[in-house]
């Protein structure tokens, strides 16, 4: 599977997020602790969950960030499809699910955006290739990459190899500051 693809969507899902916070932060220091992405594939589509946590050095700005989050919302905004679609490219359809907050503590709040993408990968028969996405050179943080398969999955190749696989639960773990290419992965249905 290729790191690339990772980093890549990891870094697209970050820098949407920043893109919609910014303002409410007017100039305050925050930074990233975690970031993991979930994909629950079924064939060539899969639905996407993005949470990362996000440190806010002045607690005030917290319940911003918790309201901004609008779980009703359930179109993507114009720049984030074209932002996504610079991602996964042009063929990807996008459906968007909303977002979730949570405080985790005064200073930290945790953010949960879903969505659903068509033909993230390609069928070929009863064979599924998983493989997207652009480079990311350096990821802003820690980040972890999860592929759900389909439970009547047959794993035939996942490059890089899986951190950890438990059943068709395929996990990678990234370092900050390491380049992403999202892993391929190829199945059998």
């Amino acid at each position: 599977m290729s790191k690339t693809w990772l980093y890549t969507l990891m870094f697209i899902v970050i820098i949407l997020v920043v893109m919609e916070l910014i303002p409410l932060f007017m100039g305050k220091p925050f930074y990233y602790e975690s970031s993991k992405l979930l994909f629950e594939f079924s064939g060539a589509d899969a639905t996407v969950t993005s949470t990362t946590a996000v440190y806010v050095k002045d607690a005030k700005r917290v319940k911003d960030i918790e309201n901004s989050c609008n779980p009703d919302k359930m179109e993507l905004g114009e720049n984030e499809l074209k932002n996504l679609k610079g991602l996964f490219g042009e063929n990807v359809k996008f459906k968007y699910f909303g977002c979730h907050s949570k405080r985790l503590s005064e200073n930290e709040v945790q953010i949960e955006e879903i969505y659903y993408m068509e033909n993230l990968g390609k069928v070929d028969g009863d064979k599924v290739v998983i493989e997207f996405g652009k480079k990311i050179d350096k990821i802003p943080t820690n980040s972890k990459i999860i592929y759900m398969l389909p439970s009547n999955a047959k794993v035939l190749n996942a490059d890089p190899e899986p951190g950890s696989e438990n059943g068709n639960v395929l996990e990678w773990d990234f370092n900050a500051g390491e380049s992403l290419v999202f892993p391929k992965v190829e199945y059998e249905k």
